[in-house]
């Protein structure tokens, strides 16, 4: 529980405290976490007084915290009722994410997209009486353009532009001096990466999934972050 309220202290919710009750008898199987979000506030069960863009924040930073889980994970609007920094965050935190196992996140934040190692965008279309959706993955330039969008609304601007650019070329930054610190390490212990799927992947609906260099493991799996923007 320490863990978690640490991370959930880097979410913007830096007075929040959270403990893990069991009660009932025994076996004692009847469990609850309470989460108080405010200095002050009666611990209470988290179904019962977490907003959604708290306990999307909650599950995050468990999912952070869990050494095991499934292989792949989807977050479907885990940046529900944030916004502005702490979504930096967030996108950060997923990508991390990322690197141990395959993350997918649904998304209507460009600050969280642009954190993704890939990204596809997922459109709807009306076609003879149906409805139809459809998958499309970005690539550089055409991610940039969603994450322009997605800043700027229907009119893409030259500002947008360039602000869809810059999150972009610092996720890169910090992807090729990971990278460099993964070589040397790996040069020191003499141990192979692991060749597991791993990523961070962002998703827009509307259209999505476009990857980074070196966004692959050794023997050819793919890597993703994956933002999705309905």
């Amino acid at each position: 529980a320490k863990a978690i309220e640490s991370h959930l202290h880097q979410l913007a919710l830096p007075r929040a405290t959270l403990s893990i009750s069991v009660d009932g008898d025994a076996p004692a199987d009847d469990v609850a976490f309470v989460f108080a979000a405010n200095p002050g506030e009666q611990g209470q069960p988290l179904r019962k007084v977490a907003s959604g863009g708290e306990l999307a924040r909650v599950m995050l930073a468990l999912r952070l915290v869990l050494t095991s889980g499934p292989p792949t994970m989807v977050f479907d609007e885990v940046d529900s009722g944030i916004g502005g920094a702490v979504a930096v965050i967030v996108g950060q935190k997923l990508r991390a994410l990322g690197g141990k196992r395959q993350a997918l996140c649904v998304t209507h934040l460009p600050q969280v997209a642009a954190q993704g190692h890939a990204h596809y965008r997922v459109s709807k279309a009306a076609s003879e009486g149906m409805t139809q959706s459809a998958v499309r993955k970005l690539e550089a330039l055409d991610r940039e353009e969603e994450l322009a969008r997605m800043l700027g609304g229907v009119e893409v601007s030259t500002e947008a532009r360039a602000a869809a650019r810059r999150p972009r070329l610092a996720c890169h930054r910090a992807a090729a001096a990971a990278r460099a610190r993964a070589r040397a390490s790996s040069a020191r212990t003499r141990t192979m990466p692991t060749s597991s799927a791993r990523g961070a992947c962002a998703v827009s609906i509307p259209n999505g999934l476009p990857s980074e260099p070196g966004s692959t493991t050794r023997s050819g799996t793919p890597r993703a972050s994956c933002a999705i923007r309905r």
